[in-house]
C-alpha cells in the first residue's frame, strides 16, 4: 500500500481499497506488509507512522472488514519498531492480528486459525 509517500498516492490507495474490497467482499482482508513507505519518515516529527497506518485501516474499517496483518520490510523504517506496529495494528477493533508467537523469530509472526461457517 506504502501510505506516507504523497497525499495524492494515498487516495488513490484509499479508492484502489475500496474498489477491490467492493468487488470482491471478502470474508477476511489479509495484508501482508508495506501498508507504509516507512523510508519516508524525515526522521524528526513523531508521531509519525502511526497516522500513516490508520489511513488504510480506516478505510477497511468504514467498510466494515476485519483484516490480519504481517509486516513488510518498510513498515519498520519509520518512527516505530516492528513490535510497536503490531501493538497498533492489534489495538483496532477490527484487528485479528495476533502477537507474535512465542517460538517464532521477530515481531508479526502467527498463526491465525481460519474456519469455515460450519467451524471446521
Amino acid at each position: 500500500m506504502h501510505y506516507g509517500e504523497t497525499d495524492e498516492n494515498d487516495a488513490n490507495t484509499d479508492r484502489l481499497i475500496r474498489d477491490i474490497l467492493n468487488a470482491e467482499e471478502p470474508d477476511l482482508v489479509v495484508v501482508t506488509g508495506d501498508v507504509v513507505s516507512g523510508y519516508m519518515w524525515d526522521g524528526v516529527t513523531t508521531p509519525w507512522l502511526a497516522g500513516q497506518y490508520q489511513k488504510m485501516f480506516d478505510v477497511i474499517t468504514e467498510m466494515g472488514y476485519n483484516w490480519a496483518t504481517t509486516a513488510g520490510n518498510h513498515d519498520s523504517q519509520g518512527d516505530l519498531t516492528r513490535a510497536q506496529v503490531s501493538e497498533l495494528d492489534r489495538s483496532f477493533a477490527n484487528s485479528l492480528t495476533l502477537p507474535n508467537a512465542a517460538d517464532m523469530t521477530h515481531s508479526f509472526n502467527y498463526v491465525l486459525p481460519i474456519y469455515d461457517e460450519s467451524g471446521e
